[in-house]
């Protein structure tokens, strides 16, 4: 898969937040956005994303929850919490297997970084489980 054909789906109420992250990435990826935690289950049930980065702390359901909803309705996503601060459930959440990738706010370059690595990642898990299932 292509860098430009990788779809990003962006969860977070801050307006700001929102348009930078989209910006910065919409340089590489197809970026979509939506500011709720509800906006964001309505779209993962419906479409397939590459990757799913949610702000921590929202108002109707936090990044937790959003992106253990993307866990389990999307193929392999790579799922990003964004947080300026780690609480206790959001540790607990990161120490998980299958835990989200984390990047801190502010993020500079760092997101580029992670969804780079993230993706990678997924492709080189998906190249070892073909050969497993072709051996």
């Amino acid at each position: 898969m292509s860098k430009t054909t990788a779809r990003i789906l962006v969860v977070d109420d801050d307006d700001h937040v929102r348009e930078a992250l989209v910006d910065e990435l919409s340089m590489n990826y197809r970026v979509e956005a939506v500011s709720s935690g509800n906006e964001a289950f309505d779209v993962l049930s419906s479409n397939q994303y590459d990757v799913v980065i949610s702000d921590l702390k929202m108002p109707d359901h936090d990044g937790i929850e959003v992106l253990e909803f993307a866990r389990q309705h999307q193929r392999d996503a790579v799922r990003v919490l964004l947080t300026g601060y780690v609480d206790e459930r959001a540790q607990r959440a990161l120490l998980a297997p299958h835990a989200p990738y984390k990047v801190g706010k502010p993020w500079h370059d760092e997101i580029e970084v992670v969804v780079r690595r993230g993706l990678e990642q997924r492709d080189l898990a998906r190249r070892l489980f073909a050969s497993v299932e072709d051996a």
